[in-house]
């Protein structure tokens, strides 16, 4: 009987150390999702309140205009533009890409004082017609940063196409010949020969970059994710 009462005694004790262990990882696991939820509210309302902050102090990232209360969002109008002129953005984001993979494979270098050299002579003649060359910019869209990349790139295929925009003697003269030009009192005759030099090198050198262009996409790995 007494034995009976010690076993009795000792698997109480047993049972009510198991229910101390289990009620122990029980709060400690509770203390673990309580901290795991808490930290994770507090991430969210940071969230939250970084997109709300942003959002009023950057509406122009979001909002394009309201009309009447009416948001017209930036998304909107980019998937507008998109359909007016995807196709042709795209085109030429992948020609200068294409360019200035040619660029890089043939290491040409162009020095930035032949791109300002020349956009000081463009500068000259505008300003010789009465104009400024910000004026002019700023009709045709454009900053001061894009005419000195339009003005690289020409130089970069210019140096890639060199060989195939060379005008010769008898190009000119057969010109002047098939045109019959002759000189006058204002243009003398290398005057008039250097004038259809640029010209024929002009015409070259827009036929020749179309065919670069062409035979650089046919070996070219372009992938399309998007059809306009």
């Amino acid at each position: 009987m007494e034995e009976e009462s010690k076993q009795e005694h000792g698997a109480g004790k047993a049972m009510r150390k198991i229910k101390k262990m289990t009620l122990k990882r029980i709060l400690l696991m509770m203390s673990k999702m309580k901290k795991g939820t808490f930290v994770g509210a507090i991430l969210l309302l940071v969230l939250i309140g970084s997109v709300a902050f942003v959002y009023f102090m950057k509406k122009s990232w979001f909002i394009a205009a309201t009309v009447n209360g009416t948001l017209v969002s930036r998304v909107s109008v980019i998937q507008e533009l998109e359909k007016q002129g995807g196709k042709s953005v795209l085109d030429d984001m992948i020609m200068k890409m294409l360019i200035r993979d040619e660029v890089h494979r043939l290491k040409i270098v162009i020095k930035r004082s032949d791109i300002d050299a020349e956009i000081k002579t463009t500068e000259s003649q505008v300003t010789s017609q009465g104009g400024t060359l910000d004026e002019v910019l700023e009709q045709q869209g454009m900053t001061r940063d894009d005419l000195t990349e339009q003005v690289l790139m020409k130089k970069q295929l210019e140096q890639i196409l060199a060989d195939k925009i060379q005008v010769s003697d008898e190009e000119i003269n057969q010109y002047l010949k098939e045109h019959k030009i002759n000189p006058t009192k204002d243009m003398s005759l290398p005057e008039l020969k250097n004038k259809i030099q640029e010209q024929l090198q002009s015409t070259k050198f827009s036929t020749e970059v179309q065919k670069l262009i062409v035979d650089l996409r046919e070996s070219a790995n372009i992938v399309h994710y998007v059809e306009y």
